[in-house]
């Protein structure tokens, strides 16, 4: 009977004994569920960006198709922002072609389409709220053009026959964050890129240091399309190593 009880009272205690956890094991559980947590986190990201990327190609399209119906009512490809000089005059390359900013391209206004007051001087983008309008000043400054090509008196005079945009799709821009000198007047309407310039790089974006993201448009100076226009998108990602990147989406094939 002795006996019995103490094997009984030995066994309990081994058992006892391994009821927990060692130090090392809590380590490997902890080890693996980090690799799982990154695991995840990656394929997360991956996935977001592939999102963000299809929606980028979509607005592409849509873009281009717009562009060609432009083209298709007025015999030319929409006006881009060709730089000016101090006193006016048009700043060429080397090549004798003129230099484009194709960051503040006026390309919302001329596929929307512009209503001029003659009377007050001002330029309204159809269907725009009045307080939206721009004066001569205003439009130089932004687009340096001294008004728009795609504009009438009243509405069915407008040449686009594009279907207009979504809410989503546009950006008021305040002159204020603009990289450049001198800073353009007031506030306008550019097209958005679904995805924001990362905080920490936002000193690296060419439209001022603000997590906004505009569409670039050169129909000057093409490189990549000579014929016709170099319409793009640049798509900020920061890498696993934490590092700024920067992904370009446009209407030209890439190897």
């Amino acid at each position: 009977m002795i006996r019995s009880v103490k094997n009984s009272r030995m066994r309990y205690t081994a058992e006892k004994r391994h009821s927990g956890f060692t130090l090392l094991e809590m380590l490997v559980v902890i080890g693996v569920i980090s690799i799982l947590a990154a695991m995840t986190v990656g394929v997360i990201s991956i996935a977001k960006t592939s999102s963000t990327e299809k929606r980028i190609e979509g607005q592409l399209n849509k873009l281009i198709t717009a562009i060609e119906q432009y083209k298709s009512k007025t015999g030319f490809y929409p006006p881009d922002h060709q730089t000016k000089t101090v006193s006016g005059q048009i700043r060429y390359t080397q090549y004798g072609k003129p230099i484009v900013n194709p960051v503040l391209n006026p390309l919302y206004y001329e596929l929307n389409g512009v209503l001029v007051d003659l009377n007050t001087k001002s330029y309204l983008a159809n269907g725009d709220p009045a307080e939206y309008a721009l004066n001569d000043n205003q439009v130089v400054s932004w687009f340096g053009m001294s008004g728009f090509q795609n504009s009438a008196k009243d509405p069915a005079s407008l040449k686009s026959s594009f279907d207009g945009f979504k809410q989503s799709d546009l950006v008021q821009v305040d002159g204020a964050i603009v990289n450049a000198a001198p800073k353009p007047q007031g506030r306008v309407t550019l097209l958005s890129v679904p995805s924001p310039w990362p905080k920490q790089f936002q000193d690296r974006n060419p439209l001022g240091n603000t997590s906004l993201n505009v569409w670039y448009y050169n129909s000057s100076n093409p490189t990549n399309n000579p014929a016709t226009f170099d319409l793009w998108a640049e798509m900020p990602i920061v890498n696993e190593s934490g590092q700024y990147e920067v992904k370009r989406i446009g209407n030209w094939k890439t190897e």
